[in-house]
């Protein structure tokens, strides 16, 4: 389910782009493009790579604990990723 909610970000970004270049805004554009890989990356990742207790806490309800669980969770994801570079 958090991998579907990552690729439909994607595909936001996507279409949010394409809008962007017809209006001739190749820099904004460009940028966009970044987040659009960034959000392709995550959905792949939580869909193959990680663990049960990221997902949960991606996918739980934002609170001031949640909140410093997600700041130790982004290093964990870093360091997840470079496992598969």
């Amino acid at each position: 389910m958090a991998s579907r909610v990552m690729c439909s970000i994607a595909f936001e970004h996507a279409e949010s782009a394409k809008m962007l270049i017809s209006g001739g805004n190749l820099t904004s554009a460009t940028g966009l493009v970044r987040l659009q890989y960034e959000a392709l990356v995550r959905a792949m990742w939580l869909l193959y790579g990680a663990p049960d207790s990221a997902v949960s806490k991606l996918t739980s309800e934002l609170t001031q604990v949640a909140a410093a669980d997600g700041r130790q969770l982004r290093s964990f994801a870093a360091i997840e990723l470079r496992c598969y570079v």
